[in-house]
């Protein structure tokens, strides 16, 4: 259980990281930013300087808050639903051999019977 712990953290940090960097470049996530900055800025008719910073820092903070969400459900849904994705496997399995009380043969009949 403790390797498994490692590996989901290990995942979770490293996705994160690369998805914050990757994020932090790109341009689409910026415009929506950018575009809130302008209108503000033209209804304010103010110095937007400390907007800027704000924006600039409420668009890392969302970065890093949604690829670390994102990530951390990806791997918790791999990583726990594998699991119960094979318990359920197991289990048909276990349902579709109907076998009798002591293993061998076919399963009993109504009245306990086996017939072999």
């Amino acid at each position: 259980p403790y390797i498994k712990a490692i590996k989901f953290f290990f995942f979770f940090f490293f996705f994160s990281a690369t998805a914050a960097f990757l994020l932090r470049r790109s341009r689409a996530l910026r415009s929506p930013v950018r575009a809130l900055h302008r209108c503000c800025c033209s209804h304010l008719r103010t110095d937007c300087s400390s907007f800027s910073t704000f924006s600039s820092l409420l668009l890392s903070s969302f970065t890093a808050l949604t690829s670390s969400l994102g990530f951390s459900f990806l791997s918790l849904w791999l990583f726990f639903g594998l699991h119960l994705l094979q318990r359920t496997m197991r289990a048909r399995g276990r349902q579709r051999l109907g076998l009798s009380q002591n293993g061998y043969g076919p399963p009993p009949l109504r009245n306990g019977m086996t017939v072999f």
